[in-house]
């Protein structure tokens, strides 16, 4: 038998869906976002991919689910209702929001001059999208984000702590978070 752990979920988002996709991310999931046509359909169902979209003619299909609600946080709540999401505190904002990889630790002086001075100066650890270059750091988005996410998924959505959530809290308490210099959050 191979690998112990849980299989992962993975998201693929078709492209009218792609706040969805940031707020997967931000969930630390898998998540691409894509046109998606009937043959991209049945790669990613045949791999295991749980398919987002609004298309009503895949409704009902093996591997899709449609979301019906308009608004971003509603249909994230349509999907949590129909496929359960989990707050893995440890997979927590792992995920760069716009490119989907996941991030890479990055020594301080690499983003000098990249980040705001008073950042530079406070923040001991930051992180980097290895595609976008995309620089990431602790700030107060994390216990903001988890908020809302409590708030608009209900107090149901599971928390997952794992060594990953415990090892960050030695590095700035469990309300600590990264932070990108803008545009960070989803926009309702």
């Amino acid at each position: 038998m191979e690998g112990n752990g849980p299989v992962e979920r993975r998201f693929v988002v078709d492209g009218m869906l792609g706040k969805v996709a940031k707020w997967l991310r931000i969930l630390g999931y898998d998540t691409r976002s894509e046109p998606l046509d009937e043959a991209k359909l049945a790669d990613y169902a045949s791999r295991g991919w749980a398919v987002l979209t609004r298309r009503r003619s895949w409704c009902g299909r093996e591997g899709v689910i449609c979301l019906h609600q308009n608004a971003p946080m509603d249909q994230m709540r349509e999907l949590h209702a129909r496929a359960p999401l989990d707050l893995d505190e440890g997979r927590l904002l792992s995920r760069c929001i716009r490119c989907n990889d996941l991030l890479e630790c990055v020594n301080r002086q690499e983003v000098l001059g990249l980040v705001p001075d008073y950042t530079f100066e406070t923040v001991e650890e930051f992180q980097r999208c290895p595609a976008c270059r995309r620089v990431y750091w602790e700030g107060s988005h994390r216990g903001h984000m988890l908020d809302r996410l409590r708030r608009e998924l209900g107090r149901s959505l599971p928390v997952v702590r794992t060594a990953t959530a415990r090892s960050r809290e030695g590095a700035g308490g469990p309300e600590a978070g990264l932070r990108q210099g803008e545009d960070f959050s989803p926009k309702h």
